[in-house]
């Protein structure tokens, strides 16, 4: 059926300007054709820099909040890995020390530099005793990492400690995943804190 320029056909009016213009469609936005506004991207992760770790360090030595730091920068777990590290899940022996991370169904092993060795032989050898100095049971608190009232870490407790040390320090303003991400980029120039 041919249509003429102003009939109704099928229900429609036949006119050049109802519709669809397909031949501009691909020199617009596509989040306009749609009609909502676009996602704005993730911003790119930013890396520490060596003066920044050691403004960090510098501040945080000798406070819980350092461990947690440090084992995060030369190993680079994630934080949240970090933190749920129970002494079962480290393997201080042989020639290749690791830890198990643990997720959900999973595990997988991380190797440790052999430079956190002595650190990690340090916490365990003085665990109960800090653990009991801060308020916790050392007979069944087994975190690697402690936090200032003798328990685990709690993730939010430690996204929070850790904001208020950068800023402390100097440094500005650093997520958690950018402490990550700054220790899988830069692990080995971050060694040298450790000993």
């Amino acid at each position: 059926m041919k249509a003429e320029s102003s009939e109704t056909v099928n229900g429609f009016e036949n006119d050049a300007t109802i519709g669809f213009d397909l031949g501009t469609a691909h020199e617009q936005d596509p989040t306009s054709i749609a009609g909502r506004p676009a996602t704005p991207r993730k911003p790119e992760s930013r890396l520490m820099t060596l003066s920044q770790v050691e403004a960090l360090f510098t501040l945080t030595d000798g406070e819980p909040v350092y461990d947690p730091i440090m084992l995060v920068l030369v190993t680079g777990l994630r934080v949240s890995e970090a933190l749920k590290l129970k002494w079962s899940d480290v393997s201080l022996e042989g020639d290749h020390p690791y830890v198990v991370v643990r997720g959900g169904s999973s595990e997988r092993r991380v190797s440790l530099p052999t430079e956190v060795v002595p650190l990690l032989h340090q916490m365990w050898s003085t665990h109960d005793e800090h653990v009991a100095e801060l308020g916790g049971d050392p007979t069944t608190e087994r975190s690697v990492l402690v936090g200032p009232w003798g328990t685990a870490w709690e993730l939010s407790t430690f996204r929070w400690s850790f904001q208020l040390a950068c800023r402390a320090a100097g440094i500005g303003r650093w997520t958690t995943a950018e402490l990550t991400a700054s220790g899988i980029a830069e692990a080995r120039r971050c060694w040298r804190y450790v000993a």
